[in-house]
């Protein structure tokens, strides 16, 4: 076995390997780096954190806004009646302290649809998406049958 090529023998080094290696470690090296830097910023001063029992958010979701639907198209949020321009003013203050407000609108099943559709209307025009339509799951059981 020789160790050194004969003269009829080349060579062959492949070059594309290394380079590709060589990329991959350089972009390692820069991304290590700067998160290095981060961490320093962070550390700068020796503060030694407080512990908590359970650690929660310091303000909780709001609640969902319920705006009831009675059969004569009156709006009520809560049991105060309101105008359609009050419920928009109140959704709209709550759509601008909450992006993700929930909206459940409950309308009377006897009631005309074009009400609940002046609400959707509403919580459309002050975006807010979150919305919910309350409703009552239907018996499956027979009329007289007993369980």
């Amino acid at each position: 076995m020789p160790l050194r090529p004969t003269d009829d023998e080349e060579i062959d080094i492949k070059l594309a390997p290394m380079i590709d290696v060589f990329m991959l470690l350089m972009i390692y090296f820069m991304v290590v780096s700067q998160f290095t830097k981060m961490q320093n910023k962070e550390r700068q001063f020796e503060i030694k954190l407080p512990t908590a029992a359970s650690a929660q958010p310091l303000t909780a979701r709001p609640d969902e806004i319920v705006v009831n639907v009675d059969k004569a198209g009156k709006f009520y949020v809560g049991e105060e009646p309101v105008t359609p321009e009050q419920l928009q003013q109140r959704l709209q203050e709550a759509q601008k302290n909450y992006a993700e407000q929930e909206v459940m609108i409950r309308g009377d099943g006897g009631g005309n649809y074009q009400h609940i559709m002046d609400v959707l209307s509403i919580c459309h025009q002050v975006k807010i998406t979150n919305i919910k339509l309350a409703n009552t799951a239907k018996s499956t059981t027979k009329p007289g049958a007993t369980n």
